[in-house]
């Protein structure tokens, strides 16, 4: 067209072609090519906020006619009309005949006074003013052999090509119309070549082609961020070359959306908005654009690579587009689109991510939507998002009955995490109940905090105010206060008395799918507290962990179902359930859970004498969750991490470390409370302090007996205080403190029937010895025990070698593992049925200074005791501490507290 405008014959080009498609880029590369030609250049771009203002865009014409010296006099006489018709005249059509004719006419002056070929480029002419647009054809028209061409750039865009324009165009071989289309993937390989070199360009072709979708523009942004990654060599620093879709990439795009129309940017600005939830029909009602209009504009979007099968091509151009608005603007589109998909029916959680996204205050009806939502995202596990949701509830809600519901929820989820915040909401939902608006669940959430930090009469308190909810709440709140009064005479047997519960029974003659999850929970551990591990207890908690998976519901139950099965000595099963468990609650984000579970997998550990591991899930049980949110139940993990380094010979570290926990008062009035004043009392007994272990554990008893609690698979508490009374020299009281306890054992109870039996050799003449621990033996080699079967054994062993009958001559005795390859000397030394130096190899000297030191008496006290010489106390206890592979005091009390008659005579 250029060569024919030399010639003579005047020409007039429409290239057409999507926003950032390389318009301008093409325009401006022609004009410096035809400017080399010798040409005249009249250049102009017209604007959509001038697109009003008659002569606008000509007047651009003007001046850059003047600047390339192809002005005259009358062009500036022509400017200063226009600025005045400008001033009078609101639009083309009130531009008088007169003056119209007049500005055409100087302007084909201007024209025919060139001596050189003239290009006058028009950038963007669908925002031109309707009065230029005629000039330019009527000087295309009139012109004849005046070497001029006009090139006019034109975008795609959602509304049809204005008619005006069409209509004042020439016909061909005046006018043609050129479509500039996107790049194809080997075009896309050639400009981004141009910049990151071949072989990248080749290797990032196809990524590069469906994430600018040919665009240009949007293509020269991809290659900006990705040269940083591209070294000049064209070579990428990695082995692949990467795509970077950063900061010019969305530039790009956002320059691509503000420089199109106004329903462009709409629409890409809803369709970010919506995101995955976008469908034409929504994403058009967001944007206020009827059915065509919306179909049209996402046709342009798609023609400019921006969109492809109606969604944003990449998640960088949504964060964009999102970006690009302003916080009122992005916040009432989040609401108004909440809207729009809540009458559409659409998921709650969706609604509630544009609710919290959206403008404050909330629509009312907003609050059981997020309620709902917070509900669904907690079985997905989204636990944060909840609590966003509930929080945005709480703000939102003036109904006093949601208000209450949305508080009982809070406190569950914060549960989760925190349950010592959950603490806060308790005297909101008491008061909620006091006026009838808790019901169900919602009974049950403030007992259970109070119950957890020791509120034993306040819970109680509650639970008298629930008598009404009960009554008039159904079925659903009767279950939750029957449940949550078995929890209180469970967790507090003195509290609970106040008010009866179920049979302890119960279990068995109801049928599990009548009850909730909660109640089934305090009926089983009300039936463990009260009759004991058992077969039917065990096969019931089994049948839960089958019924049941992790939830807020189910929690309590599966804990319970294993904590009743490691009690009655199924560990087995116990480790096999409780290692998923675990596992689900670290996926739930539920560290509560998480510590709970962790907890019970130490003591799991523990009571299969894997000692180290037991140590270490304590710890961990102690470090997911603070001693503030362990509540009462911190004696838990305490004392399985207590037993664990007391039998790992380190009692006296662990105690000094956790005597700096505050222990809540309260849990003394709970079986956990036994449990820590149980591992107490043996941390006492292996550091030498008898005295203070069997006041331990005779407290233990007594509040044992009043609980009602008396069942020695639950709490061995006279076994224990047989070896504090053994180790105190009062023999004769251990003798009737473990036939007492054998006696009350059941026959499945194997593992406290073992350790019971070890006491009573111990006490026992030395002919009657071999036979109890035989007996000892062959019970712990059914519990998988290595620890604890290594002191019968060791026993045995030394039995044996007192009486001159070798060890290893006893049939059908196998040696047992080591405990969990981690035990230190003193585990080792008690596991071997034939010892290579045992302490009955010590001299008599030797043996009565070790027996003295190891039932705690100062060096000094055994100096006086013996009428030696401090010096050569010291002297026996290296060569007693050398020949027992020993380094303390505490390992010797492990070693030789069932010491047998030598030991008997040192005192």
């Amino acid at each position: 067209m250029f060569a024919e405008c030399l010639h003579g014959n005047n020409r007039i080009a429409l290239v057409s072609g999507p926003l950032g498609s390389g318009k301008s880029a093409l325009l401006r590369t022609f004009a410096d090519q035809a400017a080399l030609s010798g040409a005249v250049i009249l250049g102009a771009t017209a604007s959509r906020t001038e697109q009003v203002i008659p002569f606008g865009v000509l007047a651009q014409l003007l001046h850059s006619a003047e600047r390339s010296g192809l002005g005259s006099a009358g062009t500036g006489e022509l400017l200063r009309t226009i600025t005045e018709s400008a001033a009078v005249h609101g639009s083309a059509d009130e531009v008088p005949g007169r003056l119209f004719h007049q500005l055409c006419m100087g302007l084909m002056a201007l024209a025919e006074r060139a001596t050189a070929p003239v290009l006058i480029g028009v950038d963007d002419v669908q925002y031109a003013d309707a009065a230029t647009l005629r000039c330019l054809s009527f000087l295309t028209r009139r012109l004849e052999a005046c070497r001029l061409l006009i090139v006019l750039n034109e975008s795609v865009q959602a509304q049809p090509a204005r008619a005006l324009l069409e209509a004042e165009m020439p016909s061909e071989p005046l006018f043609r119309r050129i479509q500039l289309p996107l790049l194809s993937p080997l075009g896309v390989e050639s400009m981004v070549a141009a910049r990151l070199g071949r072989r990248t360009a080749r290797e990032l072709r196809d990524e590069a082609h469906r994430v600018s979708g040919g665009n240009p523009l949007i293509l020269g942004g991809l290659a900006e961020d990705s040269d940083v990654l591209v070294p000049a060599t064209g070579v990428p620093t990695t082995d692949v070359p990467v795509l970077a879709v950063g900061t010019a990439y969305r530039q790009a795009l956002i320059g691509c959306l503000y420089r199109g129309e106004p329903a462009t940017l709409a629409l890409a600005q809803a369709l970010a908005v919506l995101d995955t939830s976008a469908t034409p029909e929504l994403a058009g009602q967001l944007a206020r654009l009827d059915a065509d209009a919306t179909r049209r504009t996402a046709g342009a979007l798609t023609a400019t690579g921006i969109l492809d099968e109606g969604r944003l091509r990449h998640t960088q151009a949504r964060d964009a587009v999102l970006c690009a608005l302003g916080d009122t603007e992005r916040a009432a589109l989040h609401s108004r689109a909440a809207e729009l998909l809540f009458t559409a029916g659409a998921p709650t959680r969706t609604v509630a991510r544009h609710l919290l996204a959206g403008e404050r205050p909330v629509a009312l009806y907003a609050v059981a939507v997020l309620q709902e939502a917070a509900a669904d995202a907690l079985d997905a596990n989204e636990v944060a998002f909840a609590l966003d949701c509930l929080r945005l509830a709480r703000q939102t809600g003036t109904d006093a009955d949601e208000q209450a519901v949305t508080a009982a929820m809070l406190a569950r989820t914060e549960w989760r995490s925190n349950p010592h915040l959950a603490l806060r909401y308790v005297p909101e939902l008491t008061s909620a109940l006091r006026t009838g608006r808790l019901s169900g669940p919602d009974i049950a959430t403030p007992v259970n905090s109070m119950l957890w930090f020791g509120q034993a009469e306040g819970a109680l308190g509650v639970l008298r105010l629930a008598n009404g909810s009960e009554e008039t709440g159904g079925p659903a709140s009767s279950t939750h206060v029957q449940a949550s009064r078995m929890w209180l005479s469970t967790a507090y047997p003195e509290a609970g008395r106040a008010r009866p519960d179920a049979p302890a029974g119960a279990l068995a003659s109801r049928s599990t799918t009548a009850v909730s999850p909660h109640l089934q929970a305090a009926i089983l551990l009300r039936s463990l507290m009260r009759d004991g591990p058992g077969e039917r207890l065990a096969h019931t908690a089994e049948r839960l962990l089958h019924k049941y998976r992790l939830c807020e519901q189910t929690v309590g139950v599966l804990q319970a179902s294993v904590l009743t099965l490691l009690l009655s000595d199924r560990l087995a099963t116990a480790e096999r359930w409780s290692e998923p468990l675990l596992a689900e609650a670290k996926e739930s984000n539920a560290p509560t859970w998480q510590a709970q579970f962790t907890a019970l997998r130490a003591e799991i550990h523990l009571r299969r004498g894997e000692l180290l591991m037991a140590a270490n899930h304590a710890r961990t049980a102690l470090k997911i969750m603070t001693s503030k949110n362990w509540g009462v139940c911190i004696g838990f993990p305490l004392s399985t991490l207590l037993q664990a380094e007391t039998a790992l010979g380190r009692p006296e570290e662990t105690l000094a470390e956790h005597l700096r926990i505050p222990l809540p008062h309260a849990m003394y009035r709970t079986p956990v409370g036994l449990a820590f004043l149980q591992a107490r009392g043996r941390q006492h007994l292996a550091a030498g302090r008898s005295s203070q272990a069997y006041d331990d554990f005779q407290a233990v008893g007594e509040q044992a007996k009043e609980w009602q609690m008396d069942i020695p698979a639950l709490v061995p508490w006279r076994t224990d205080a047989a070896q504090a009374s053994l180790s105190l020299g009062l023999r004769g009281e251990a003798a009737e403190l473990a036939w007492a306890q054998l006696a009350r054992c059941a026959p499945e109870h194997l593992r406290i029937r073992a350790v019971t039996l070890r006491v009573i050799a111990a006490c026992s003449r030395p002919e009657e010895r071999p036979q109890l621990l035989v007996r000892a033996v062959e019970s712990l080699q059914q519990c998988d025990d290595p620890y604890q079967l290594a002191h019968p054994l060791y026993d045995l062993g030394w039995t044996h070698q007192v009486s001159g009958r070798p060890a290893g001559s006893r049939p059908g005795t196998p040696p047992p593992r080591t405990p969990d390859g981690a035990a230190d000397q003193t585990v080792r030394a008690l596991s071997a049925p034939g010892p290579q130096e045992p302490a009955a190899a010590l001299s008599e000297a030797e043996h009565r200074v070790a027996s003295l030191a190891a039932r705690g008496h100062s060096n000094r006290q055994i100096a006086d005791r013996l009428f030696v010489t401090i010096s050569t106390v010291e002297q026996h206890l290296t060569r007693a501490y050398k020949k027992l592979h020993v380094k303390r005091r505490a390992q010797l009390a492990l070693l030789l507290r069932a010491g047998g008659e030598d030991s008997a005579q040192a005192r």
